[in-house]
């Protein structure tokens, strides 16, 4: 006999939410938690709307979104409690990191910063 396979992140939200703010929500866990691997702390709504260059009004949105899909969390934070998945958080925000200190130092980027914030591996 197979074992059961357990229940995924996407089909709760999707379960409580529906497919739209289902995405949202996963949308919101997403942003918040590379901001909160960058500031070492947990962000405000304003603080990732920000870090992403986004409206404080789609920010808000996709927060609401995960209140609704994801009820009884606090914060996204439970759904990178895998290491191997944190591990690929933190090397993306460095690799983010890079781009922009390439940007405010007014250098161009190399192909390879541009290759390691976009195309890492999380398996590595």
């Amino acid at each position: 006999m197979a074992a059961k396979r357990g229940t995924t992140w996407i089909e709760v939200a999707v379960r409580n939410g529906g497919f739209r703010d289902g995405i949202r929500a996963l949308q919101w866990a997403h942003s918040w938690i590379h901001v909160q691997v960058a500031f070492g702390r947990d962000p405000s709504v304003e603080e990732v709307a920000e870090w992403w260059n986004e409206s404080r009004r789609t920010a808000f949105r996709e927060q609401a979104a995960f209140r609704k899909c994801f009820p009884t969390l606090d914060s996204p934070a439970a759904i990178y409690a895998d290491p191997k998945m944190m591990a690929s958080v933190r090397k993306t925000v460095e690799a983010l990191a890079k781009l922009d200190a390439a940007k405010r130092s007014k250098r161009d980027a190399t192909d390879a910063d541009v290759l390691d914030a976009g195309l890492l591996n999380p398996q590595a």
